[in-house]
């Protein structure tokens, strides 16, 4: 069995409680425990992994098993250390009277097993664009959060713990395409008063479910998002209380019914041993090698499919465009006559920031691509919906 294989069924022992088979079981000793913990850590789930070994008892006193129990005890920590400051900062914004909407991983953790499972490195928490300011002075005066700058319309503060929190003033990102962008504009409108609260709200489930979707393809677009969203997507589907209808009409709406489908297709295949198909099986490839954030090959080959040609993604990535550029630098918003000046800061900031290295890397990787590889990026791109043919 290859370790991809093993580490899904583990996950599906501790997320479904899926019996492990002995042709598994077999299999966990020696350097497969190492080579579980190496996949596992690159999608942030060997806590997951660590803790499925401990239960089956097969982790003992070597190197390899301490370090799968630290992770499970550090998940542990990490999601006590995360829930005091996320309850810490419900509780501030209601007594600060500004509506917000938690997001991502402060919602979702819930509906694991156990809410430790499900690990994420910061909270994120939605805002009106008026209240930003009023939530970071409660912040940084009542809870002495520090705040550390602006990006797009997210907002980074860290506790004096170290939890980091991003506040977010929209759930639009750059590059946003024209349907998603009309979806994420409703977003205020789909949520509700949470019980026993006047200003947490929540998503509705169709709302939710566009948000974790538009949010995966952008970082699949990227060089990968990883594994642990599929998990989520399995855990939505079989923990939550849904309208499919709904939800598929949001999709549809959005222009990510396509990317939707697929998503729902490849983790039935990991979480619950659904047939994979042609498409499932090319992005369990792309997905498994990119890790939680990606990787240049991925990002590479991706984004030349995404021009049209190496020269294209070369090109842009030297001159960002101005609708990118707009929100890395909000002052080009009301001051459009000054991109040229930015667009050198871009450049120095790249060259002396540590960022040439690795730009270097990416054009280096655009020319050493393959057509077969583009054109294999390319196609997987249509048939998810995020390329037009």
């Amino acid at each position: 069995m290859t370790t991809e294989a093993v580490l899904f069924a583990l996950l599906r022992y501790e997320i479904s409680g899926e019996p492990v088979s002995e042709e598994v079981k077999a299999s966990l000793c020696g350097d497969v425990l190492d080579q579980i913990y190496t996949v596992a850590k690159q999608h942030d789930l060997a806590h997951l992994a660590g803790d499925a070994l401990s239960k089956l008892g097969v982790l003992k006193d070597d190197e390899i098993s301490q370090k799968l129990k630290q992770a499970a005890f550090q998940a542990v920590y990490r999601y006590a250390q995360l829930n005091y400051a996320y309850q810490s900062v419900c509780k501030l914004l209601e007594e600060a009277k500004i509506p917000f909407i938690p997001l991502k991983g402060s919602v979702l953790r819930s509906y694991y097993p156990e809410p430790w499972m499900r690990t994420s490195c910061d909270i994120d928490v939605l805002v009106h664009e008026e209240d930003v300011q009023p939530a970071i002075d409660a912040l940084t005066q009542q809870l002495q959060y520090q705040f550390k700058g602006q990006w797009f319309y997210e907002y980074s503060l860290y506790s004096p713990d170290g939890v980091h929190l991003e506040l977010h003033s929209n759930t639009i990102e750059k590059e946003e395409n024209a349907q998603c962008e009309a979806v994420l504009r409703q977003v205020w409108e789909r949520s509700y008063p949470e019980a026993g609260s006047v200003y947490k709200r929540a998503l509705t489930d169709e709302m939710f479910w566009f948000y974790h979707i538009q949010h995966m393809t952008k970082h699949f677009a990227q060089g990968g998002c990883g594994i642990r969203p599929f998990l989520d997507v399995w855990v939505m589907n079989h923990r939550m209380e849904f309208d499919r209808q709904k939800r598929q009409m949001l999709v549809a709406e959005g222009g990510l019914d396509k990317f939707s489908a697929a998503a729902e297709a490849l983790a039935e295949v990991w979480f619950a041993g659904a047939q994979p198909s042609g498409l499932t099986q090319q992005m369990e490839q792309y997905v498994i090698t990119g890790g939680v954030y990606g990787n240049v090959a991925n990002r590479a080959a991706v984004e030349t499919a995404q021009k049209g040609s190496r020269f294209k993604r070369i090109w842009t990535r030297i001159f960002m465009p101005y609708e990118i550029m707009q929100y890395l630098y909000p002052t080009l918003q009301k001051r459009k006559w000054l991109f040229p000046f930015y667009q050198i800061l871009r450049w120095l900031r790249m060259l002396f920031g540590g960022g040439a290295g690795r730009a270097l890397r990416e054009l280096k990787m655009s020319t050493e691509l393959s057509a077969e590889q583009n054109d294999a990026a390319g196609q997987m791109l249509i048939q998810l919906g995020l390329r037009s043919k």
